[in-house]
């Protein structure tokens, strides 16, 4: 290790206690019938994770989901990359000492505009928190993780020793589809009470 990453170790250690996010502000009139912009964030330490990450993005373009991967990996090179245009990848160079994004990330991310924002991250890394924070989402859905509860519309409640993305992504769409169903029944029990 040399002695730029040994520094940065320390800062961050030292700043961890000490960091405070700006809650999120949530859009309220946010419609689930029409989110096509989907951004899909993912933690990926190798081959493996990216084989996962592939299951995902295959049942997510079944789905007709127009996806937007973002990635932060532990290793600064990638392997096995996808080829694909909706992938970004993002590592521990992308972000300061306090595991606030740099500049150019903060600008690009800014850019950006997503309908969901379905985070992978079960461990909640404060790069990644910062990162969920940052991106422009009218939904985000986690995990139920101390670190990302308050930050999150919808949060998934899993068991952390049978961690699977892919099952993760379903429950996402299905806890969407359940709340699309529940937001037209009370529609519907609203224009039967203009009847009577």
């Amino acid at each position: 290790m040399d002695i730029k990453h040994f520094f940065k170790l320390k800062l961050q250690e030292y700043f961890k206690n000490r960091l405070k996010v700006p809650l999120n502000t949530f859009r309220k009139d946010f419609d689930s019938d029409n989110f096509e912009n989907v951004a899909l964030l993912f933690p990926v330490r190798g081959k493996t994770d990216m084989d996962l990450l592939r299951n995902v993005v295959r049942k997510a373009k079944k789905d007709s989901l127009k996806i937007t991967v973002l990635v932060f990996s532990y290793t600064i090179e990638m392997p096995d990359l996808i080829t694909d245009r909706n992938l970004f990848i993002f590592n521990a160079d992308s972000f300061n000492y306090k595991w606030q994004p740099n500049d150019d990330l903060r600008q690009w991310l800014e850019k950006r505009k997503f309908d969901l924002l379905i985070n992978f991250d079960f461990n909640g890394l404060f790069e990644l928190k910062n990162l969920h924070n940052l991106i422009n989402a009218g939904f985000k859905i986690a995990n139920q993780n101390k670190n990302l509860h308050n930050f999150c519309d919808l949060t998934i409640n899993i068991d952390m020793n049978k961690i699977n993305w892919e099952a993760f992504y379903t429950l996402a769409i299905r806890n969407l589809q359940m709340l699309k169903i529940k937001k037209n029944d009370t529609r519907n029990r609203s224009s039967d009470s203009n009847t009577l």
